[in-house]
């Protein structure tokens, strides 16, 4: 029975062993995915096609133009309300708007 039990556990570890093993072997490189014919290989994760890389070059310049111009647009607006803030003839300006109106008379 104590060499049964010894067997077994020894049989678990050597499992577990193999797991471990085949898992680190099947991770692909740090922050790279691999992904279409490269999977197997890692390293040439990226795509080695002229066109592919090109194609990608372009989808990731657009994105990053667009977001630059939601950022210009956002401090431009962001620059506007505090020179709006600041200014007296603005903020006087805008206390005259702020008025209720009814029948077209400031109440």
């Amino acid at each position: 029975m104590k060499l049964f039990s010894l067997v077994l556990i020894l049989a678990v570890l050597v499992s577990l062993c193999a797991i471990g093993f085949a898992a680190s072997n099947n991770r692909t490189a740090k922050g790279v995915q691999a992904s279409g014919r490269n999977s197997s290989d890692p390293v040439k994760a990226v795509p080695q096609d002229k066109k592919a890389r090109r194609r990608n070059n372009k989808a990731n310049k657009k994105v990053k133009e667009l977001k630059d111009r939601q950022e210009k647009k956002e401090k431009k607006n962001k620059n506007k309300k505090n020179k709006n803030e600041n200014d007296p003839s603005k903020v006087k300006k805008q206390r005259k708007n702020r008025k209720q109106k009814v029948n077209g008379t400031n109440v």
